[in-house]
């Protein structure tokens, strides 16, 4: 829960309220005493969640709204940076490979000379374990990649 001022326009948490206003002696706001109880001035404000704006975009707080006289923040969407889209690039990949590389860790049996696949089921894997290492190489890495299939490990 956030509150809103509507003389200042300036949101608060509830810490950021106590410490910077002595005059509020309470822990927590109630339903028998909320903030406008303590504040006039102050209204809660109800966080909502917003789409995913996409990559390369970001949503940033832009006001609040009135809605059935509730107070709602209002987003807008704009660009990230450079600096947040590089950052933004760097944790898709680093997720990506992590993701990659539990594939490959799950299914590093296959491959032990004492297994007990087939030697069919043991080529399969060799295949998908080479596909995933090879996905790196795809146009669309690390964003809109297609995994491949893992096979079956029973026949």
């Amino acid at each position: 829960m956030e509150y809103y001022n509507t003389i200042t326009k300036k949101h608060y948490t509830f810490h950021e309220l106590r410490e910077a206003h002595e005059d509020l002696r309470v822990i927590a706001f109630t339903e028998t005493f909320t903030v406008k109880d303590w504040n006039p001035n102050f209204v809660e404000v109800t966080i909502e969640g917003y789409e995913d704006p996409g990559r390369g975009k970001k949503a940033v707080r832009d006001g609040v709204q009135v809605k059935d006289g509730k107070y709602y923040d209002k987003y807008k969407i704009v660009d990230k940076t450079d600096d947040e889209k590089k950052d933004e690039d760097n944790r898709q990949l680093n997720n990506a490979l992590q993701d990659r590389d539990n594939k490959l860790l799950k299914c590093d049996w296959t491959q032990l000379p004492d297994t007990a696949l087939s030697a069919e089921k043991v080529v399969e894997f060799k295949e998908y374990r080479k596909l995933l290492r090879d996905i790196t190489k795809d146009s669309n890495w690390p964003w809109t990649h297609k995994w491949p299939s893992e096979p079956k490990s029973k026949e």
